[in-house]
């Protein structure tokens, strides 16, 4: 993700240079459109890329010295138990279960974000990309227009 938003911030920036070259000097009314639609969509496009590259704090598997504690206490809590270790164990193999598959669907939930706000930003580069082409086929198609 952050590699496409990177690339994204790229574009963003020629497209800027484009439209700072396209849009001077005397306008009509279509141009100024044109202009304010792709500055506005640059604008936009810069904010999502950014804020996408902004780190994001992932839920990773905690320390392995926290769990032999952890898991010398629920032998200890077992202990009176007939095997008190395989439950132990098998408490302990649930809860890791249940806590990776917490940790995956909270890591997937922060990529659904970044992955809506490259696409968000790549709509915003296809504006502007669209306005600055629609001005340069306006100024060659009709050039007496203006």
């Amino acid at each position: 993700m952050d590699v496409k938003a990177g690339l994204l911030l790229v574009m963003l920036v020629f497209l800027a240079e484009q439209a700072g070259t396209l849009f001077q000097g005397r306008l009509d009314r279509f141009e100024t459109v044109l202009e304010w639609v792709s500055i506005l969509s640059l604008i936009a496009g810069g904010i999502l890329a950014i804020v996408q590259l902004i780190p994001k704090k992932y839920k990773v598997l905690s320390s392995p010295i926290k769990y032999g504690k952890w898991l010398d206490d629920l032998k200890a809590h077992y202990s009176k138990e007939q095997d008190p270790e395989a439950n132990a164990l098998q408490f302990a193999e649930h809860t890791d279960i249940v806590q990776a598959v917490e940790r995956v669907e909270e890591n997937i939930e922060l990529n659904r974000k970044k992955v809506l706000l490259v696409k968000l930003c790549f709509y915003c580069v296809s504006v502007s990309l669209t306005a600055n082409l629609l001005c340069l086929a306006f100024r060659h198609l009709f050039p007496s227009y203006r």
